[in-house]
């Protein structure tokens, strides 16, 4: 189990600290304007940094998507297992029925063994999108399910057989 310890910085925003497994610290401050420092510490008590990196609100969102988002997707992806998920990155094609419709229309009519894990818009992914999201032609769905259900959602944007 891992241990964040979180404290206050008066003026700045908020620190959150922890343990990584080669033993170092690993420190997030998160301040008020919404950059997030990173700093990596020798060990879980030492007092001076080795190095940080700044991030700006976007950049953390996109760091935090990576290592969340791909640990799930890794999880789901694995193909073969009873119970086992599959992933997949469905483009929306000029010629949907969905493009220009919002993202709830469809997932009303999606397989219910269907999720939504993301919508990626100019290489912007957006996990969770919500559901008045309006599709454009060219997003991709990133869906997970089985995979007759996955080909089943795949007709239903595309608007034909797969």
């Amino acid at each position: 189990m891992t241990i964040i310890e979180r404290s206050a910085l008066p003026g700045i925003g908020m620190r959150y600290t922890l343990a990584t497994v080669d033993g170092r610290g690993l420190a997030v401050i998160c301040h008020a304007s919404g950059r997030r420092d990173l700093l990596v510490y020798s060990s879980p008590h030492a007092e001076v940094a080795h190095g940080s990196v700044s991030l700006t609100p976007a950049q953390a969102h996109d760091v935090a998507e990576l290592l969340h988002t791909l640990g799930v997707v890794d999880r789901l992806a694995s193909a073969g297992r009873p119970g086992s998920a599959d992933v997949a990155a469905l483009p929306v094609p000029a010629g949907s029925p969905y493009a220009g419709r919002p993202l709830g229309e469809l997932g009303s009519r999606l397989p219910a063994g269907i999720s939504v894990l993301a919508l990626i818009r100019d290489g912007d992914a957006r996990p969770g999108a919500d559901p008045d999201t309006v599709l454009l032609h060219d997003d991709v769905l990133v869906l997970t399910g089985g995979r007759a259900d996955l080909a089943a959602a795949a007709e239903a944007v595309t608007g034909h057989p797969t």
